[in-house]
């Protein structure tokens, strides 16, 4: 009896500890990112988005939400407090990066900043004139 009940003790361990383990999801390497990346540049971007309805509001609206969302993957944001980082990042009308480029001095923090931005789903765009005023912009992030 005292086999039995350590081998279905061992089991379950087992079991649980496993299912633990594959629970968890494996988050894409830098690597496979680019990769990606560079596939959908590869890729013809036939969306069609509103017409040009947009004005400077709408535009800075969605900057901010378009930075709002690369801040999520960086939770130390205040670490890097008085640190500039200038990235070119060029997005298709489905609002998927295409491009990334670090302008200037590459620093810690533009590290950080390159692989929070190719981890970040951005919001979809408004409209054609947000797309083409932002499409291939050079952002400076400041903490």
């Amino acid at each position: 009896m005292k086999k039995v009940t350590y081998l279905l003790g061992l089991v379950a361990g087992v079991w649980l500890f496993s299912g633990c383990q594959g629970a968890q999801k494996q988050s894409p390497s830098q690597t496979q990112l680019i990769q990606e990346m560079n596939q959908r540049a590869a890729q013809s971007d036939t969306l069609t988005l509103p017409p040009d309805d947009a004005n400077s509001e709408n535009i800075s609206g969605y900057l901010f939400a378009l930075q709002q969302a690369i801040r999520e993957h960086i939770p130390d944001w205040e670490k890097y407090r008085g640190d500039v980082c200038t990235l070119r990042m060029s997005l298709n009308r489905r609002a998927e990066l295409t491009g990334l480029k670090v302008e200037g001095e590459r620093s810690e923090f533009c590290a950080v900043m390159y692989d929070a931005v190719l981890r970040t789903k951005f919001p979809p765009f408004p409209n054609e004139r947000a797309y083409q005023n932002l499409k291939n912009a050079a952002l400076d992030f400041k903490p």
